[in-house]
């Protein structure tokens, strides 16, 4: 099943939604199991920096002439299209502590 942009997004089997705890250290999670297409993540309490890759990806806080994770802030809904090969993803915070949850599914 690939991308269907006039379907809303519809998650994969129940129970493969997994929270990834953040905090200003980077850390690294492997993506939920499943055979492509998006990742539904959706922001906990506190904003948190997000980068998909490999099992060697890391998050980073963007500085002038260094550029940074994305931001996803608290609260926020974001659907991304997976890139093929990326297997993990990595969190951090800029202060404090925050948490994502990644719902692997299909559509926007």
């Amino acid at each position: 099943m690939g991308l269907d942009a006039g379907r809303a997004f519809q998650p994969s089997p129940s129970k493969s939604t997994v929270r990834v705890d953040a905090t200003t250290t980077t850390s690294r999670t492997a993506l939920p199991a499943f055979a492509g297409g998006q990742v539904r993540v959706t922001g906990g309490l506190g904003d948190c920096r997000l980068t998909f890759g490999d099992s060697t990806v890391t998050a980073a806080t963007p500085a002038v002439g260094n550029p940074g994770s994305m931001l996803i802030k608290a609260g926020s809904v974001e659907v991304f299209t997976v890139p093929p090969g990326t297997t993990h993803v990595a969190v951090k915070t800029d202060t404090a502590t925050a948490s994502i949850e990644l719902t692997p599914g299909f559509g926007l």
